[in-house]
């Protein structure tokens, strides 16, 4: 066209459409815009017509993520719960089995791996609590023990350098 504006057929579709405006944050479907393309020219779609059906399937889209992410904190709420009423280490004893966990996560799995459980919110299964809570409690902390020692029972530096001195062999 000769005025920037894509010319348009005796039905009103253009020759080609100019790109479609999506909200702040949407990257277009290439994929689906390539599929989208020859049915609106087939329908003879006007820019604006077909700009309506692109904003009606970024509605839809929208709606899906939104309710993906509810079922998803839902989800992760329902573990939590689980994991608090759990028999093995929750009922009461949840933020102290919580800390025993963590500490062997963190020393077995390392800080990635406690980012990536949290920022997914799968640190909040039940399931994987008590692997962690198990592996913590078989790690425990670290505890020298000297053993106990006799006071009665100790020989005389004499006695332990010459033990048969004296004894008649």
């Amino acid at each position: 066209s000769k005025d920037g504006v894509a010319d348009e057929d005796k039905a009103g579709a253009p020759a080609d459409y100019s790109a479609f405006k999506l909200p702040e944050g949407m990257d277009m479907d290439n994929e689906a815009l390539e599929a989208f393309l020859p049915l609106a020219a087939e329908s003879k779609l006007t820019q604006e017509q077909a700009q309506t059906f692109v904003d009606l399937q970024t509605k839809a889209v929208e709606k899906t993520l939104k309710k993906q992410a509810t079922m998803w904190t839902d989800r992760v709420a329902e573990w939590t719960k689980a994991a608090e009423n759990d028999e093995e280490y929750g009922k009461g004893e949840y933020d102290k089995s919580i800390m025993i966990a963590r500490s062997a996560m963190r020393k077995i799995g390392g800080p990635n791996l406690a980012k990536a459980l949290e920022d997914t919110g799968t640190g909040n299964h039940p399931e994987l609590i008590r692997v962690f809570y198990r592996l913590g409690k078989a790690i425990g902390e670290d505890n020298l023990d000297f053993g106990s020692v006799n006071p009665g029972s100790q020989k005389s530096l004499a006695d332990r350098l010459f033990p048969n001195q004296g004894k008649a062999t």
